[in-house]
C-alpha cells in the first residue's frame, strides 16, 4: 500500500507526545480493536517465526497486540471522559470478524500485519474519532512526513491524526525498525506468505502508548454487545 513507508515514520510521530508526557501535559492514547483469543496462536507462531531469525517481536517483549482506531495526544487528565464515550459506543457494536491480509515490510523497517478494512470498522473508526476529536490537544505537532501527502495534511489538521476516515489503514505492528537483513530473510520464509485468516473484534480498548505508538498495558477495556 503506498502509504505504509510514510506511516512507519508517522508513528515516531508519538516521540512529541512522549517528551510532553514526561512533563505531565499531554498522553498520548491508543483506542483501539480489543481482538478475539484466535488471535493469539497467530500471533505467538509469528513470533516464534521471527525470533529464529533473531528478531525481537513486540509479543515477545509484552506489547498487546491491537487494531488502532484512533491515536492521538490529550491533555493530561482527559482519560474519564475519553472512558465514558468509548464505553457509550461499545455498548451498542456487536461482535464482528475482521480479516488479516499479509505481512508487509516497510522501507523503514518496521513489520506490519495488513487487516482488511469493513464497512463495521470503517464506521466504528469513525465514530471513535467524532467522539474524541474535542477531547484532544488542538494543535499537535505535524509529523514531517504528512507534508509529503497533502491529502493526509487535511485530515491531521482537522482530526489530529493523519491515518483516520479515507485514510484508516488498520494493521497490527509486529516489529518495531529493526536489522534489515533479518527482516528480509524473515519475508523470504513463510512469513512473507502468510495467507492471512479471520479472526473476531470484541471490544474497544485503551492504552497510554510509548514513543513508538505502541502500548503494553490496558488502561480500560470495553466489550462489544453479545
Amino acid at each position: 500500500m503506498k502509504y505504509w513507508h510514510a506511516f512507519a515514520h508517522g508513528l515516531l510521530w508519538f516521540g512529541f507526545a512522549g517528551m510532553a508526557q514526561a512533563a505531565g501535559q499531554v498522553r498520548g492514547y491508543d483506542v483501539f480493536l480489543i481482538p478475539g483469543p484466535e488471535l493469539r496462536p497467530v500471533i505467538g507462531g509469528l513470533a516464534r517465526q521471527l525470533e529464529t531469525h533473531g528478531l525481537k517481536p513486540l509479543y515477545a517483549r509484552g506489547y498487546l497486540p491491537h487494531v488502532t482506531l484512533y491515536l492521538t495526544d490529550y491533555p493530561s487528565g482527559r482519560l474519564p471522559k475519553i472512558e465514558r464515550r468509548v464505553r457509550a459506543l461499545a455498548a451498542h457494536e456487536p461482535v464482528f470478524d475482521m480479516r488479516l491480509g499479509r505481512i508487509v515490510a516497510t522501507p523503514s523497517h518496521w513489520l506490519l500485519l495488513e487487516v482488511g478494512v469493513n464497512r463495521r470498522m470503517q464506521r466504528l473508526a469513525d465514530a471513535v474519532t467524532r467522539a474524541l476529536d474535542p477531547l484532544r490537544v488542538p494543535h499537535p505537532p505535524m509529523p514531517g512526513w504528512v507534508r509529503a501527502y497533502p491529502e493526509k495534511q487535511a485530515v491531521f489538521r482537522r482530526w489530529g491524526s493523519p491515518n483516520v476516515f479515507a485514510q484508516f489503514q488498520p494493521h497490527l505492528t509486529l516489529l518495531t525498525p529493526a536489522d534489515p537483513a533479518r527482516i528480509a530473510s524473515f519475508m523470504r520464509g513463510p512469513g512473507g506468505h502468510f495467507a492471512g485468516r479471520r479472526i473476531r473484534a470484541e471490544g474497544i480498548g485503551i492504552a497510554e502508548v510509548d514513543a513508538h505508538g505502541q502500548a503494553r498495558r490496558i488502561l480500560a477495556r470495553f466489550p462489544f454487545a453479545r
